[in-house]
């Protein structure tokens, strides 16, 4: 993999609106994580395979609780079945709130251990002839435009989405909106070759 531009190389693709930097930490990490994670397909599948099986379970033991409590009648089995199948949808509308809830939680504490002392750190991102080169705490990737599925303004930054991961170039790394501008003309002319 080619080395990082460095001295006056650097200034050049800073110039062309092809490089850019900036303090990023955990924060910055969880959000970029859960993000990539909701919109791919098997993040979204298994979000909805844990709230299936969490409203299946509980409306099926509410049920058999409820069902053994009254002594097993036969007619009150509709009314029952009735009150689980309510109180499986109030499960189902909570539970998505507490699953994203307990997701961001779990990828804020890898994070925070994997991250050790370093509470920020730069990023740096380089858009190259051959695809986004990003580094940051010592680790560079290369996305080849080839894996690009789409590059997204977000209201906080530029995402760019590959089959392979994702690589998001925050707002702050631009001093302004032209510029921002500039660098997402120069990903979609890069992307388009």
């Amino acid at each position: 993999m080619p080395a990082a531009a460095t001295g006056l190389e650097a200034l050049l693709l800073r110039m062309e609106n092809r490089r850019v930097q900036f303090e990023t930490g955990v924060d910055d990490v969880v959000d970029a994580t859960v993000r990539y994670w909701r919109r791919s397909p098997a993040g979204q599948s298994q979000r909805r395979r844990a709230i299936l099986n969490t409203t299946v379970a509980f409306t099926v033991c509410l049920f058999v609780v409820a069902w053994l409590q009254v002594g097993l009648h036969a007619r009150l089995s509709g009314p029952l079945a009735l009150v689980a199948l309510v109180l499986g949808g109030v499960v189902w509308l909570l539970y998505g709130r507490y699953y994203d809830y307990a997701f961001r939680r779990n990828v804020f504490r890898t994070a925070t251990e994997q991250s050790g002392d370093d509470t920020s750190w730069l990023c740096e991102i380089e858009l190259r002839d051959d695809g986004v080169w990003s580094r940051s705490r010592g680790v560079e990737y290369l996305f080849h435009w080839s894996a690009l599925t789409r590059i997204e303004p977000s209201g906080d930054g530029v995402e760019f989405h590959f089959r392979d991961g994702f690589v998001m170039a925050r707002d702050r790394a631009f001093s302004l909106p032209a510029e921002r501008a500039a660098f997402l003309d120069s990903a979609a002319r890069l992307a388009a070759r």
